[in-house]
């Protein structure tokens, strides 16, 4: 995919090879499931309050505030965002959400584990999974992003260079 990626950034969706958008597509899967396991996780949350809500009601308050957050938060439907744009090539647009799903993911799993630890392991390893999985695509498109720079410069004339270079650091806002 990164060889895919120092190919692809700078070039129209028509452009690339039918390689090249099958690779893309294959990242979009990816963010895409990435937001149908939040909208699981988000699930999940909710239905751990319903059913220990006379048991614990505490409990079932915690877990429904973080379902409530995470459909507040809006990421599956960012992340969907996210997978069409990578889908399109338009590889920038994707990274923001992503770090939003980082560290949305990393702060309810913080709070859900706070003072629960022995009750919360399940839900923990689901939105540990869903942070993982963001972590990883985020990687990989900033891979992306680094072998697009590096391949696109040493093939450009002078003039080419700085006019990409801008380009990538617009990119990175």
């Amino acid at each position: 995919v990164g060889e895919t990626g120092a190919q692809t950034l700078s070039r129209s969706l028509a452009e690339l090879t039918p390689q090249q958008r099958a690779d893309l597509n294959k990242l979009a899967d990816r963010q895409r499931d990435l937001a149908q396991r939040l909208e699981q996780v988000q699930n999940d949350f909710r239905k751990l309050s319903e059913r220990v809500e006379d048991q614990d009601p505490s409990r079932a308050a915690d877990a429904l505030t973080l379902a409530d957050e995470l459909r507040h938060a809006q990421l599956a439907g960012q992340l969907r965002q996210a997978g069409d744009d990578l889908a399109a090539n338009r590889l920038g647009s994707a990274g923001p959400p992503q770090q939003a799903a980082v560290e949305i993911l990393k702060r309810l799993s913080d709070e859900w584990t706070a003072g629960r630890p022995e009750d919360s392991e399940q839900m923990l390893k689901r939105v540990d999974q869903a942070q993982n999985a963001a972590e990883e695509l985020q990687d990989d498109l900033e891979e992306l992003r680094k072998q697009t720079d590096e391949e696109t410069l040493s093939q450009a004339t002078p003039a080419q260079r700085d006019e990409l270079a801008e380009s990538a650091r617009q990119l990175r806002r």
